[in-house]
């Protein structure tokens, strides 16, 4: 797909882990609805290393959290190139919208590169400031239930302190902001995710929000030449149809 989204990843989990279906029958599994059996925690890894592998050939040098993140259920935290599979997070829904703006990742990093060598204390203090984003959005999502309208509150001004940031740093787009104003419409916030300079935008979906209002919203990004889908974060990683 190439829009951020992780989807070569999605590819080679899928493969790995049938390939480990048809050479061997599954064991210690648990199952997942009528036919679908979650793989145990070795096979996991396995399946996670030999995704990883592919992901080497297709991108040269990936972090890794794109296949594990595919392979094992929940959230993953990375942080200094170490994943820690998270568990018992708040449920969040949100929805994804494509661009269709193409990506050049290499250009976006070596201009955020160039700031930094030219104002390196600025962008070490901006990307301390996403750090902490990052930490108080995930502190949020543990502190089980996060469902009152104060933490739904907390969350959506971190994802628009984030955005802010990034676009502070170069890696924003027009078709990005277009999307963040089309949205803020609806009193929903949104951000980039992925490299940015296109790809794909994030929008938090709050609980209790209207059917009618989830319509509206996406019919308005749809006639504006996006494309989007509604997601859920924390769901089940890979299963393998017995």
């Amino acid at each position: 797909m190439s829009c951020g989204l992780g989807s070569s990843a999605a590819l080679a989990v899928s493969v790995a882990a049938s390939l480990l279906a048809f050479a061997r029958p599954q064991k210690d599994g648990k199952l997942e609805g009528s036919n679908w059996i979650g793989v145990c925690e070795d096979d996991a890894r396995l399946i996670s290393s030999w995704a990883f592998e592919a992901e080497k050939i297709i991108h040269g040098n990936p972090s890794g959290i794109d296949n594990t993140v595919c392979t094992f259920e929940n959230v993953v935290k990375m942080k200094n190139d170490k994943r820690e599979v998270l568990t018992n997070l708040a449920s969040l829904q949100m929805l994804i919208t494509n661009t269709k703006v193409p990506r050049d990742t290499k250009k976006l990093v070596s201009g955020v590169r160039q700031l930094k060598e030219k104002h390196p204390k600025v962008m070490s203090g901006i990307f301390d400031v996403i750090d902490c984003i990052s930490e108080d959005f995930l502190g949020i999502l543990q502190s089980q239930p996060a469902t009152d309208q104060s933490q739904q509150e907390k969350l959506e001004e971190l994802v628009v302190l984030n955005q802010g940031l990034l676009g502070t740093i170069g890696v924003s787009h027009a078709s990005i902001e277009k999307i963040c104003k089309i949205t803020a419409k609806y009193g929903l916030k949104s951000k980039l995710t992925g490299g940015g300079g296109g790809g794909c935008v994030i929008t938090l979906l709050p609980r209790g929000l209207s059917p009618k209002v989830l319509e509206q919203v996406s019919d308005d990004l749809n006639s504006s030449g996006f494309e989007c889908l509604q997601a859920e974060v924390g769901v089940q990683g890979v299963q393998i149809l017995q």
